[in-house]
């Protein structure tokens, strides 16, 4: 069981509005787990259309990232949802654990989210990027950009599966390795909005460089217009 899991558990017997008290104050723990620089307010509601549970900022950003709370995984719930809230690019956030669905419905939200750039996770998949950042440090930093900018459905077995390539791409990186690093570079590309992709992309490309290999050999191709987060790189 993980430590949200736990959390939720133990909430049985609990009156509603202290439920979704708790509820709230879990998933706000979760999220300063995976980024502890953000800001994050809560709103009075739960489970709404379209007002958002939580709004996440960040020092020295203008912009915001709307967090909705949903209370079950159900693919065509969260492409009605999509539809109606894409315009301001929010994570839709389970609370309960996401499988992996093989079918037309998964696949349409798979694409959608990509397209309009929204995020869909949860909590365990945001334990799982945590946990593997302990043993790959960088992977706190595609976990801020994914808390950004992080668009598509991010499971935890994908999660477990992406962080692992981002690891493994900043390493090659650092010695060249085109497989491992093009593998990273598409990892950015695929779950980051372009600007998020962008920087981490370029961060690749430095560590390539420094590893003495020719910049013309790099497997991808950088946007020399991006700048990096100097926040997201502490």
């Amino acid at each position: 069981m993980s430590q949200f899991g736990d959390t939720i558990t133990g909430l049985v017997g609990e009156s509603p509005s202290d439920r979704i008290s708790a509820i709230k104050a879990a998933v706000v723990e979760n999220l300063r787990a995976a980024d502890s620089r953000m800001k994050i307010e809560t709103t009075d509601h739960f489970n709404h259309s379209f007002v958002p549970d939580l709004v996440l900022s960040w020092p020295g950003q203008t912009e915001n990232r709307r967090v909705f709370l949903r209370t079950s995984y159900r693919v065509w719930d969260l492409l009605r949802d999509v539809d109606l809230l894409a315009g301001d690019k929010p994570i839709l956030m389970p609370l309960v654990p996401m499988r992996e669905q093989d079918d037309e419905g998964a696949s349409a939200l798979h694409e959608r989210t990509k397209e309009s750039r929204v995020l869909v996770t949860n909590p365990y998949g945001l334990e799982a990027f945590t946990d593997r950042r302990d043993t790959a440090p960088v992977v706190a930093l595609f976990t801020h950009a994914i808390l950004q900018g992080g668009r598509g459905v991010i499971t935890t077995s994908r999660a477990r599966e992406i962080s692992g390539q981002v690891a493994a791409g900043f390493s090659g990186a650092r010695n060249a390795s085109y497989q491992a690093t093009s593998a990273a570079l598409t990892v950015n590309e695929t779950n980051l909005d372009p600007r998020r992709a962008s920087q981490m992309n370029r961060l690749l490309h430095a560590l390539w460089i420094g590893s003495g290999a020719s910049p013309s050999e790099f497997p991808g191709v950088t946007d020399g217009t991006a700048t990096l987060d100097e926040d997201a790189l502490n």
